[in-house]
């Protein structure tokens, strides 16, 4: 399983650099920086995450990386199918705050089997 949040919080406490500090060198606010940390929120931008790396003293990319995969995880028809249905987009931005990683892989096999059987 993919932890982006585990990964920034252990990062972050590792140079002892509070949830403010960070959020100020980045302009986010401390509660979506928790809620990122706590894998309530998916990671920001990739620029975003790239300058929390600068920040943070993280040479080897792994936040771009994790965040880059996360990213890449949601199909971009399916992108474009939530944007053009107001029910689905609001029916997943109310479980957006609940979800964790394997649900979100769940889910995406459940749009997968859809798809398959729309092909039938």
């Amino acid at each position: 399983m993919i932890d982006f949040g585990r990964s920034l919080k252990k990062a972050r406490q590792a140079k002892r650099i509070t949830l403010r500090k960070l959020g100020e060198h980045v302009d986010l606010s401390v509660g979506y920086l928790s809620d990122i940390e706590h894998n309530r929120k998916n990671p920001p931008k990739l620029d975003l995450v790239q300058k929390i790396e600068e920040f943070l003293g993280i040479l080897d990319g792994s936040l771009v990386g994790l965040a880059s995969v996360i990213k890449r995880k949601m199909p971009k028809d399916l992108s474009s199918n939530i944007m053009l249905k107001p029910n689905l987009s609001g029916a997943l931005l109310r479980v957006d705050e609940d979800i964790d990683a394997d649900q979100v892989d769940e889910f995406m096999n459940f749009v997968k089997q859809l798809e398959r059987k729309r092909r039938q």
